[in-house]
């Protein structure tokens, strides 16, 4: 039986990136990008100002004295630029933003003149003065500080975030190359699985969170769902789905009968289509009884199939750990775990030695610093734990027994994703140089 780890280097292993497409910069949020992004142009396109204030020349005698005294003989603002050329002795009104008129090289901020203007709003005519030392470049923004034509803008690998919206805008990058969404197929199964519409509430029946959660999950990290069904425990009705899924889907995603019971027929379905299962059973828990194959399509494609368990933890454990890290390996992301970090479990915890448990809590913030506080009911089919409390605690494999105040790794699987990169080792669930 594979280790957590083991398992996780045999999925990343099978990852192939899906193909490119080309999109407009607004659509991009959230992709990653294929190819790097290169300026075509300088920024700033200008000279501007930095500051409110007055443009002036620090060359110019009139601004060596102890107090300067200059006249003023017109204004620069944004959209409306001075438009002749400075004398010496004189200055330019001029806004945070705005071209810096010909003559002048540095701006002298308005909180450090003293001005004889008669209102705000007049142009010119008037005298300044300031005793502030004047150099070349004070609080002028240079044309082409920010980047210059060739520069790299965003490098293949990065995640599109607001910012790098509002750099592509700019820089006028109307099209990027990003990464496709990977197209996944979700199925339940059981004969006693039936949808929340459809639910009546009879003895035996399992009303399915597992589908939705898992498409919500999905949907999150950027891929598309092209299915999300249920079917029972009829062959036939199982390869046939698996017949359309592994030809249209980049992921497929199935829960229940994936076990050794009589009903579960997941094992017979993947042989049928030819799917190599890579591993069956992870020494974990929640989630042992996980198998992971790859279908190898005639025009040469892969399809990842995951046969997660039926119980509703130990599936989105499962998907957590293995199936969202593929997604964003598949979608390009260079950072697909986020940082773990030890913290102190704040009360014991009992476990057989053999598996590594996964245990949901929370981090609290005491006194002594951080700890982490696991839930008090941990159960393989209990959502609720997961639903409220989402960090997860590792407890190691080999230990029987984990006193109060044990340092373990814990990491929050959907936050840190884009901003923190461990670098060119990935680490994750169980890992010291997470700390």
């Amino acid at each position: 039986m594979l280790s957590p780890e083991e398992a996780f280097a045999r999925v990343q292993a099978a990852v192939i990136p899906v193909s490119t497409e080309v999109m407009g910069y607004s659509d991009s949020f959230g992709r990653v990008l294929a190819r790097d992004v290169v300026a075509t142009t300088r920024h700033p396109s200008h000279d501007n100002s930095a500051m409110d204030g007055y443009a002036v020349c620090s060359g110019d005698g009139s601004t060596q004295s102890e107090t300067s005294r200059l006249r003023v003989v017109g204004r620069s603002r944004c959209g409306k630029p001075f438009d002749g050329r400075m004398s010496p002795g004189t200055a330019v009104r001029i806004f945070t933003g705005a071209l810096i008129p010909d003559g002048a090289d540095a701006v002298v901020i308005q909180e450090n003149v003293t001005s004889e203007a008669r209102d705000a709003t007049q142009d010119d005519g008037y005298d300044i003065e300031f005793s502030t030392t004047v150099s070349p470049g004070l609080n002028v923004r240079k044309a082409g500080e920010n980047y210059q034509p060739g520069d790299v803008l965003l490098s293949a690998g990065t995640v599109i975030g607001p910012a790098a919206v509002g750099l592509l805008a700019s820089a006028r990058a109307l099209q990027v190359e990003v990464f496709r969404r990977p197209r996944v197929a979700i199925l339940g199964t059981g004969d006693e699985v039936t949808s929340p519409e459809m639910a009546t509430g009879a003895p035996g029946e399992i009303v399915d969170g597992n589908g939705p959660m898992l498409q919500a999950a999905a949907c999150s990290l950027g891929a598309e769902v092209i299915y999300q069904e249920r079917c029972g425990d009829d062959p036939k009705e199982q390869l046939d789905w698996f017949a359309k899924a592994v030809l249209e889907a980049d992921v497929v995603l199935t829960t229940g009968g994936a076990s050794v019971g009589d009903h579960d027929l997941i094992a017979d379905v993947w042989e049928h289509h030819g799917i190599e299962t890579d591993f069956w059973k992870v020494a974990m828990k929640p989630g042992k009884p996980l198998r992971f194959g790859r279908a190898i399509r005639a025009d040469g494609g892969v399809c990842l199939v995951f046969a997660l368990p039926g119980n509703p933890l130990s599936a989105w454990t499962g998907f957590q750990l293995f199936g969202a890290p593929a997604l964003r390996r598949m979608m390009g992301h260079e950072a697909v775990r986020p940082f773990g970090v030890r913290l102190p479990i704040t009360r014991e915890m009992k476990k057989r030695p053999g598996r590594a448990h996964f245990v949901r809590g929370r981090v609290v913030l005491s006194s002594e610093g951080y700890a982490f506080e696991p839930a008090t009911r941990q159960g393989s089919a209990m959502l609720r734990a997961a639903a409220s409390q989402s960090w997860l605690g590792e407890l190691p494999a080999d230990a029987s027994n984990v006193p109060m105040g044990t340092e373990i790794c814990v990491w929050h699987p959907d936050s840190g994703i884009r901003d923190m990169h461990p670098g060119p080792e990935q680490t994750g669930s169980g890992s010291k140089e997470n700390a």
